[in-house]
């Protein structure tokens, strides 16, 4: 192992530093050091992260060599530990290798999802599962079924009383946060204490400390603050502030010792009493809950649709009940290295379902080879909280599997002046900043303050003036807090002729040329076939071939394929986008999905116009000018009825109940409470500093004179206000449009129904082999239950019994089981070979190469299907560099035909 190299490390950045360039360098490094795609597991959060780091790392192993690169070609020399010479002559071989091999750059959801579909038969689901949120009332109403059904009725209305609410809608949300962070839950008390034999207690005790102060000669005033209603209304008083009763000035002359024992007595009850009661409540909550899980995940395998806590809470589940080796056996896949990129936004959860992998690679470091640990961010841009991410796991991370980190102390994004602005704010004021050099060859640059109450008015003056000194207006952008906002300043603009881009306008799934592409998918899919005729006439296709197109094709390709057949899409830079989109996906029904909600970046070719962006979206970005606006609205109080004290592991150790003043009576509440309003302000800092650290050349920052989120900082402008004056693009040219001269039912039939039946058989037949969790008869039910959901209304009761026939007689044929026996064997493998995408039913791999295996429920068409798998065997051959033979099977109604081919 090279001398540079540690086995686990991490990065601790800043904004600008480079943190996804070290992350690459990494990778890279680690595949010339001879480590396959396979084994390394580079994890990041948003699917475009991803994408982006995938074609990043692609370009930096295509063009190391390049004078451009050098400085990247430098790190992994010296991480990698091999002089220039080596790795030019690696080079082909590595890009070679990265290409044919299945790698894991992947989003953190998308491999919980690779898990859950490795491994969905043992939780009952299909490995089609689509992900997306499901409906939330039909969950509601199986929720209260399951409290029915299991007698917890009594908790609900028990749950409801004491906390003075009667709508059960109020306990929803409470349940769906429990069900995101369900494995770091802690064991709650079944058997809570008798709280009526304490209120008794403490009104014995209330009673007592009256007549005392009464016979003191107390003040009517005095003794009536121990006067009360309820024990609530007690609970509630100042005078248990104070920590002993003689420190308030009306009891001053009264509090003898026994009074002052009796008031601690009483502070000792009343904490008794409050624990009491969240004893309850908690207890109550998390029998509701047990109904609640159940009833969700129910419903989850049922529709098999999964949301992103279903899918976390299942990977969790079956991490946790299996062997590690059963895990990596079932993805393929025995991972050496793994690489998380900003880990500042990992949850406890989602760290949980990493833990077991990482103590696999250090437990066995040195063992079983060279292993890796690796992981990069920037816990002063830890923005995610309310969703579960926490940013002590960084360091407790850290301490825990002993990785060395190292802190970036250089700003590459920014000018002078910004940087230096952001150092006089943080520095001092976030524990543990670390003071930003520039890069050597950054611009002044320059930073502005403008004090108004009128932020959203003063904020399009400031980019009019902008504008006015040669900025481009596309160089714009304003950062706002709220969506609220960013409509206010949209309409603003929109008054002054200023063009713009809000973020949530500025989305793929808004323009009408992708739309029509997707619809033609959606009608494929779910066979709209008349819709799809009206579409074919309207671009004069003659003859629409669906021979090409089943069910089990990848997005990528029918798009890909849409987009060569309907040529009026040529030369748009948003096909490409939409292509990089599909190619996220491996099933249509996700792709339809995760397109339909998705906001999707549009081509810079047609992204014309100031920036509108919310702080949160504007994470990971950078623009030449920021105009920071603070909120025109004061920010909501937080209201939320629980607060969590977590332990030395980061798991949830107490769930308290919120009481106004419990924490003049429990030190561990007091504790709990000012660490989570250390952490609300640590949070609101983190905000303010990716707001910060957007800006490339100059920011202006737009602050109210009263309630500003900028408050507490001392801010002073910084730099000259300068602009290099650019030239300014010309507005974009309206497109042409195809006038529409039909909008019904096509005029005529392109492909008859007996031709539309056998593709949607063929279809179905291949979707049923794709099902069988593996080659034995007792799998096969399942697999026709799944297939019978996607096409049982576009078959026949006859084409279904034929299609078990057929499946069941290659299950049972001679030659076909032993091609599998004893070999591995992948199904539904997608290839790219000489600009074409191909998928391939069946690989076998077998002694001395592989065995390409292709189903046809017809011989029809003979000579195209050994076309077909000439193609195969060829691309197979090139990428593997191994031998290869080819068989068609023919599943036909009486027999089974092999067609072999060399």
């Amino acid at each position: 192992m090279p001398r540079r190299f540690k086995n686990r490390f991490a990065y601790s950045a800043s904004a600008g530093s480079g943190k996804t360039f070290k992350l690459s360098v990494r990778y890279v490094a680690l595949l010339f050091m001879g480590e396959s795609p396979s084994s390394i597991l580079a994890a990041t959060f948003t699917k475009k992260a991803a994408h982006e780091m995938h074609q990043r790392v692609f370009g930096y192993i295509k063009e190391i060599d390049h004078e451009k690169n050098r400085f990247f070609l430098e790190e992994v020399m010296a991480l990698a530990g091999l002089e220039h010479q080596e790795i030019v002559a690696k080079k082909e071989a590595v890009q070679n290798l990265f290409l044919s091999q299945s790698g894991y750059i992947v989003t953190i959801d998308s491999f919980f999802a690779s898990i859950v579909r490795s491994l969905s038969f043992e939780v009952g689901l299909e490995p089609t599962f689509e992900m997306g949120e499901g409906d939330y009332e039909e969950i509601f109403e199986r929720f209260v079924s399951k409290i029915i059904a299991s007698g917890d009725m009594p908790h609900l209305m028990k749950l409801l009383s004491t906390l003075d609410d009667r709508h059960l809608g109020k306990v929803l949300p409470l349940m769906q946060d429990f069900y995101k962070i369900d494995p770091i839950l802690p064991t709650v008390e079944k058997n809570p204490l008798d709280i009526q034999a304490i209120e008794k207690t403490i009104e014995k005790k209330r009673l007592t400390m009256m007549e005392a102060l009464e016979a003191m000669g107390a003040s009517s005033r005095a003794i009536k603050q121990f006067e009360t209603s309820s024990i609530q209304e007690f609970f509630k008083k100042g005078l248990w502030g104070y920590t002993h009763l003689g420190e308030h000035s009306w009891f001053k002359k009264y509090a003898s010792a026994s009074i002052e024992l009796l008031f601690d007595e009483l502070k000792a009850l009343l904490l008794e009493w409050v624990e009491s009661k969240d004893a309850l409540v908690i207890s109550h909550l998390f029998r509701l809950y047990s109904d609640f899980k159940s009833a969700t995940l129910f419903y989850a395998i049922e529709k098999n649709r999964l949301s992103f806590d279903d899918l976390a809470l299942i990977a969790y589940i079956l991490l946790t009940q299996h062997e590690r080796a059963y895990v990596y056996f079932k993805l393929d896949s025995q991972f050496k290295h793994i690489l998380i990129d900003e880990f500042q936004d990992t949850s406890i959860l989602q760290f949980s379902l990493f833990a077991p992998l990482i103590e696999e690679i250090c437990s066995g470091e040195g063992q079983n080879g060279f292993k890796s640990f690796f992981y990069v961010g920037d816990t002063k841009q830890s923005l995610y909280r309310f969703r579960g991410g926490i940013e002590e796991l960084f360091d407790t991370v850290a301490r825990a599997y002993d990785v060395t980190i190292e802190k970036m102390n250089t700003n590459y994004r920014s000018s002078k002046s910004v940087v230096e602005f952001v150092n006089s704010v943080f520095e001092g004021r976030v524990q543990g900043y670390l003071r930003q050099l520039t890069r050597p060859d950054a611009h002044e640059g320059f930073v502005e303050l403008y004090r108004s109450d009128e932020v959203i008015t003063k904020a399009v003056e400031v980019a009019k003036n902008l504008l006015a000194h040669g900025a481009s207006v596309s160089d714009i952008a304003f950062l706002v807090f709220t969506n609220k906002d960013g409509l206010l300043i949209q309409n603003e603009l929109l008054r002054h002729t200023i063009p713009s881009i809000l973020q949530t306008s500025s989305s793929l799934n808004k323009l009408p040329k992708i739309v029509a592409i997707v619809a033609m998918v959606e009608y494929l899919f779910y066979d709209q076939i008349l819709d799809a005729k009206a579409l074919m006439l309207k671009y004069n296709v003659e003859h629409f071939d669906r021979s090409w197109y089943f069910h089990a094709l990848e997005p990528f390709a029918v798009c890909h394929r849409l987009i060569e057949l309907f040529g009026a899409f040529h030369h748009d830079p948003n096909v490409l986008k939409l292509l990089e989109f599909a190619a996220l996906y491996r099933d249509i029904p996700t792709f339809l999905e995760e397109f339909s909600t998705a906001s999707i970046e549009i081509s810079s070719a047609v992204d014309y116009g100031a920036k509108i962006i919310t702080v949160h979206g504007a994470k990971g970005l950078e623009f030449e000018h920021v105009i920071l606006v603070d909120r025109s609205t004061k920010k909501p109080p937080d209201r939320s009825l629980l607060l969590y004290n977590y332990n030395e592991k980061l798991k949830i150790e107490t769930i308290y109940l919120r009481h106004a003043n419990r924490e003049h009576f429990d030190s561990l509440y007091a504790l709990a409470l000012e660490r989570k309003k250390a952490l609300t302000q640590k949070d609101h800092m983190n905000l303010l500093y990716v707001a910060m650290t957007r800006a490339v050349h100059s920011m202006s920052i737009i602050v109210k004179e009263k309630e500003s989120v900028f408050d507490g900082l001392d801010m002073q402008p910084l730099g000259h206000f300068a602009i290099e004056r650019q030239p300014q693009p010309s507005p974009q040219p309206q497109p042409n449009f195809l006038p529409i001269s039909h909008y019904g039912r096509a005029d005529k039939e392109t492909q008859s129904k007996e031709e539309s039946s056998q593709i949607n058989f063929g279809n179905a037949l291949h979707y049923t082999l794709e099902m069988l969790y593996s080659f034995k008869q007792e799998f096969l039910q399942r697999a026709m239950g799944a297939m019978i959901n996607q096409f049982g209304n576009l078959l026949s009761l006859q084409d279904r019994e034929d299609i078990q026939a057929r499946v069941e007689r290659l299950l049972s044929n001679a030659l076909f089981l032993e091609l599998i026996e004893n070999n591995r064997y992948y199904k539904e493998i997608p290839l790219i070979y000489n600009q074409r995408r191909m998928v391939i039913d069946l690989l076998i791999e077998e002694s001395g190469g592989f065995v390409v295996v292709d189903y046809k429920s017809s011989n029809a068409h003979k000579e195209e299907h050994i076309a077909q798998i000439k193609a195969y065997l060829q691309a197979i051959k090139a990428t593997t560099h191994q031998e290869a033979r080819g068989a068609i099977f023919y599943l036909l109604a009486q027999e089974i035909v092999v067609e072999w081919i060399d």
